[in-house]
């Protein structure tokens, strides 16, 4: 647990604080995250929308300088207490390396996003800052009532809740405590060797995937392993790998079972089945915190502790 010792823990939010939503990947439509607007003026936030949000070069949420501005410029701002991402797709590792973390530390706030933004969140943690892995604002549409909405706001207010664990046949259950990592398993293989990479020995590892090839899902978890990261984890939780494809010749194997084989000759504690990733009930959970996964009552859990 030494590592939390130097992390960055923002102040949980209260209401009247201030949330900016910027765009750091894909672009954008007004309409689309009136949801998450109207959501968060609910739990009595004020908004702060970037001022490039809005903005469209091809795929993008405006050109890499107009991203970049909308993000340090709610990094560098003392009255932003967090920071809900537009949404993933692609993006945000073109901007990585110019942000500025310096006021950010100043001024800590939540970065709360998933999928593409998992780059920005294993920096923020090479920067000993803790962040929250959930739902963007171009989710909450779909997710409008649902507990996993519910979950999102009870972390950043500071009400932290565990994630349950399903029974799953491939499930090696124990016990484990480790700071907490991970995301979307692309973007985990795709910043290795980067400066936005981490340490993943003695962590819990969690993992999602979207619309990806069941080789590309061997493919990356072999190069986790060939990489070391999966050799000292204190254990392994695997979300939901929604959409996946085969090819016109069957890979043979699903996304569980090529993880399972992957990590077949560890010893520590594997989970398979738990609610986050691209899904309706994406629970999110901080990055860069100590966590601990238990049994209560025959029933397996994710809880996490702050200082």
């Amino acid at each position: 647990m030494g590592l939390f010792l130097s992390m960055i823990l923002p102040a949980y939010l209260q209401k009247g604080d201030k949330v900016a939503i910027v765009a750091p990947a894909k672009k954008v439509a007004a309409e689309e995250i009136l949801p998450a607007k109207k959501i968060l003026h609910q739990w009595g936030l004020q908004i702060i929308e970037g001022q490039n949000l809005y903005e469209q070069d091809n795929y993008f949420a405006g050109t890499d300088q107009q991203r970049l501005a909308d993000l340090q410029c709610a990094f560098d701002a003392p009255e932003i207490k967090a920071i809900l991402c537009a949404r993933g797709g692609y993006g945000t590792t073109r901007i990585l390396e110019q942000l500025n973390w310096q006021k950010f530390k100043r001024y800590p706030k939540w970065i709360v996003g998933f999928s593409d933004l998992t780059a920005l969140q294993t920096h923020a943690i090479t920067e000993n800052c803790a962040s929250i892995h959930g739902p963007m604002a171009f989710n909450f549409a779909k997710m409008q009532n649902t507990e996993a909405i519910a979950h999102l706001k009870n972390i950043l207010f500071g009400q932290l809740a565990a994630i349950n664990i399903p029974q799953n046949p491939f499930n090696k259950s124990s016990e484990a405590e480790g700071i907490i990592i991970g995301g979307n398993l692309s973007i985990l293989t795709n910043v290795i060797g980067t400066a936005s990479d981490i340490k993943y020995d003695q962590r819990i590892l969690l993992i999602e995937e979207i619309e990806e090839y069941y080789y590309r899902i061997d493919r990356m978890m072999i190069q986790l392993k060939r990489a070391g990261k999966l050799d000292h984890l204190s254990a392994l939780v695997v979300g939901q790998f929604t959409n996946m494809m085969d090819n016109q010749i069957p890979y043979g194997k699903n996304a569980y079972q090529i993880i399972k084989e992957t990590v077949a000759d560890y010893d520590y504690p594997v989970f398979f089945d738990a609610s986050f990733g691209h899904i309706k009930d994406n629970y999110a959970f901080p990055q860069g915190v100590p966590g601990k996964i238990v049994n209560e009552n025959k029933n397996w859990k994710l809880t996490y502790t702050t200082l």
